[in-house]
């Protein structure tokens, strides 16, 4: 081993024989060298399998939370199904009550918009039946886009909630703009009363609070 010569494997035992102390050394050495990366390969595949499994387990949750119900494992990342839109009791209820109420504005629309002299001299005053005698056409319009819009947006809200929010703000612009024009410009007031006039206001805050009713619901779809 020394003077630059090669020890032969006998060599090499005799020299561990003598000096137990080296081949102790060695042993440990090459166990050393095996042991250590094998525990530090398992413990680094243990912490990616926990990655794993709990990357799982925040998919299917935030797939609950958002209300898909379900999720399928392909062999890559979480697939969601697309959120269901329930119809909640209250939508139910709040298109029926709302579609009796709105009805008598649709069925007031088609008469004064035929001029039926019966069911206006019944409803209105003598200053009433002249002042829709000559409504305008474009008034006719609005009150038009008002009655029909927020009806279309009750049905339609069974299914689109967005689209019933946009209907119901077409709905509620046009009823803005027909109140300012009767009342600033033809004398609402004088013509069919006060209390008609307030309740039509009422009815225009109701629609925009539809709006949001459905705004809010479409948001929670999401």
């Amino acid at each position: 081993m020394h003077g630059g010569r090669r020890a032969t494997g006998r060599q090499v035992d005799q020299h561990r024989a003598a000096r137990p102390e080296v081949a102790d050394r060695d042993s440990e050495g090459s166990a050393g060298h095996v042991w250590p990366r094998a525990r530090r390969f398992s413990a680094a595949d243990g912490r990616r399998g926990a990655r794993h499994r709990a990357g799982r387990s925040r998919g299917v949750r935030r797939c609950d939370e958002q209300g898909a119900g379900l999720a399928v494992w392909r062999g890559g990342p979480l697939v969601s199904a697309p959120p269901r839109k329930s119809r909640p009791w209250h939508l139910w209820l709040i298109v029926v009550v709302a579609t009796f109420f709105m009805s008598v504005g649709l069925y007031d629309f088609v008469m004064v918009a035929t001029r039926n002299q019966a069911y206006l001299t019944d409803r209105y005053t003598s200053a009433g039946v002249e002042y829709f005698a000559d409504y305008p056409w474009y008034l006719l319009v609005l009150f038009g886009i008002n009655v029909i819009g927020v009806m279309l947006a009750l049905i339609v809200s069974l299914w689109n909630r967005r689209a019933a929010m946009w209907l119901a703000l077409v709905s509620g612009a046009a009823d803005v703009v027909l109140l300012l024009v009767t009342i600033f410009f033809r004398d609402r007031f004088a013509a069919i009363g006060i209390g008609l006039t307030l309740q039509d206001i009422a009815i225009c805050v109701g629609i925009f609070v539809l709006a949001e009713y459905f705004r809010r619901l479409a948001k929670r779809d999401r």
